[in-house]
């Protein structure tokens, strides 16, 4: 996006999705796995903590991480939905940017693409692992 924009500030990448969807949609699916959306595995570990928490006594600390998360996933998804499909500052913006001339646009898709594959791949194979790092956790302290 920096090779794109030439900019570092936020307000200077708007409406990625339209204008570039090759940078646009993979950004906009590692934000949504940053955020905590299903099926991504930040989602399930948010909701096993909080209903840990609420099973070991804990509520008004959950309510206030909940709080604390709302915030976050407030700020973050405000500044993201803005750079996707936000409007253009200017007129002149509209117009796509052509590619950078050493490589086609498919080529530039392949890394975005095993990244985004071998973590969904990793957040699914983990799964079976649920059982023996709960052992570990109650055998270092924890309580089931």
């Amino acid at each position: 996006i920096l090779g794109y924009t030439g900019s570092h500030d936020i307000a200077d990448v708007r409406n990625l999705l339209r204008r570039r969807p090759d940078l646009g949609g993979p950004f906009l699916l590692g934000a949504a796995a940053l955020l905590g959306f299903p099926p991504f595995v930040t989602f399930f570990t948010e909701v096993a903590i909080i209903v840990a928490g609420f099973q070991r006594g804990l509520g008004w600390q959950m309510l206030l991480a909940c709080a604390l998360l709302l915030v976050v996933f407030a700020g973050i998804a405000r500044n993201v939905l803005a750079m996707t499909v936000g409007a253009d500052p200017d007129p002149d913006a509209a117009r796509t940017s052509p590619a950078p001339p050493d490589l086609p646009a498919r080529f530039r898709q392949i890394p975005i693409g095993i990244a985004l594959g071998v973590t969904a791949v990793i957040g699914f194979a983990a799964w079976p692992l649920a059982a023996p790092l709960l052992d570990a956790v109650t055998a270092l302290g924890g309580a089931r």
